[in-house]
């Protein structure tokens, strides 16, 4: 990759090890969660217009001797692949090519990409100097395919801050901005986590909170409702809302606790069902209040690698109801995203890229590690 063009020089500290608090947050709102007012029912049904089983999905991958090409569907699914830069599967010519590569100990998130693809914002943090880990202090960058380089948007200039899930509108950069709080003796104290908006018009402007703590949300196509995931960190527990795009009118579609972590709520183009992924069976247990995390995990779970228990994809009523699984993959944080016609759902896991299909998803691209995925037109 060419060399990255800097328009906000920065310093950064590198003092401890790989994002504690960060992984501290992320792993306790896996690992401890409360439902002692869940009343919610779990249904297994089809999706519409998209024929799902009426039973999930096994991991098994539908048959792919029909090429993409040929499959009927079209638009472009771009990806990150955290050591590996940004990637695109053209579903009409069936190509999956590398759009932007990045240097070697840097690390990419998440990407946003306009529905006209006039602007494309990565989660990118650079290598950090020689000897010293790469903390995943996320910065947004603006990316240019055509010179495969970043420009740094808005950057990570304190420890351990982040900005990540960049989404983007006609109007609006949507993302995610994380940073850890501390007291004068620089013990953690608390951190905050905000949705926060920039006009695309103007990338140097302010940033305008929505929400506070919240992560992980898509904007409807119309751009009156969001979705996204609330953040407990008194609970440690995290649930699922929807509102209006300045966060009032909130409705709760999954509940605090339900599982152990969710992720990449996307709202359906017709704005009338969320689908998102989720982690770990949904459960009535008391929040653990202590540091002891994952060693005293809530009951036996399988486990995918060191990250936990398996997750699944599911979709819930924007307006709320009962929950719908769809898929039986035991797969390690998989990120969902729904066609721009609305008539089918891909998930971009470690090691592939799949289609939702009867009676398997099936398989339409290899993807070596984790990340985020957009379906643009």
């Amino acid at each position: 990759m060419k060399p990255l063009t800097d328009t906000h020089p920065k310093s950064r500290r590198f003092q401890l090890k790989l994002t504690a608090f960060l992984i501290i947050v992320s792993i306790a709102a896996a690992a401890c969660g409360s439902n002692d007012a869940d009343t919610t029912t779990t249904t297994q049904v089809s999706l519409t217009p998209t024929a799902l089983p009426d039973r999930a999905p096994t991991a098994t991958f539908a048959p792919t001797t029909e090429p993409v090409s040929e499959s009927g569907l079209t638009g472009k699914i771009f990806f990150t692949q955290t050591t590996g830069g940004i990637r695109e599967i053209d579903l009409q010519t069936g190509e999956n090519v590398q759009r932007l590569s990045i240097e070697e100990g840097s690390f990419m998130a998440g990407v946003g990409v306009a529905p006209d693809q006039s602007l494309v914002i990565a989660a990118y943090s650079e290598p950090p100097p020689e000897g010293v880990p790469q903390l995943g202090e996320t910065g947004l960058y603006q990316a240019d395919f055509a010179t495969d380089t970043l420009t740094l948007v808005i950057p990570s200039d304190s420890q351990y801050e982040s900005f990540s899930n960049p989404f983007i509108t006609t109007d609006w950069l949507y993302f995610t901005h994380y940073e850890p709080l501390f007291d004068e003796n620089g013990i953690f104290t608390a951190a905050s986590m905000t949705i926060e908006r920039l006009p695309v018009t103007d990338l140097t402007a302010t940033p305008e909170v929505l929400l506070t703590n919240a992560k992980n949300f898509s904007i409807s196509d119309d751009g009156t409702r969001i979705a996204y995931v609330e953040q407990d960190f008194e609970n440690l527990t995290e649930a699922l809302v929807s509102a209006n795009a300045d966060g009032s009118d909130p409705v709760t579609l999954v509940q605090h606790g339900e599982f152990w972590a969710l992720e990449g709520p996307h709202i359906s183009p017709d704005g009338t069902t969320v689908l998102f992924a989720a982690s770990g069976e949904r459960q009535d247990i008391t929040a653990m209040h202590s540091a002891r995390l994952m060693s005293l995990a809530r009951g036996p779970q399988p486990l995918v690698s060191k990250h936990g228990p398996p997750w699944e994809i599911w979709t819930v009523p924007a307006t709320g109801g009962a929950l719908t699984q769809h898929t039986n993959l035991a797969t390690d944080n998989p990120w969902p995203t729904w066609s721009p016609d609305g008539n089918d759902i891909a998930i971009m896991q470690p090691g592939a890229v799949l289609i939702m299909e009867d009676p398997a998803p099936r398989y339409i691209g290899e993807a070596f590690g984790h990340g985020e995925a957009v379906w643009v037109p």
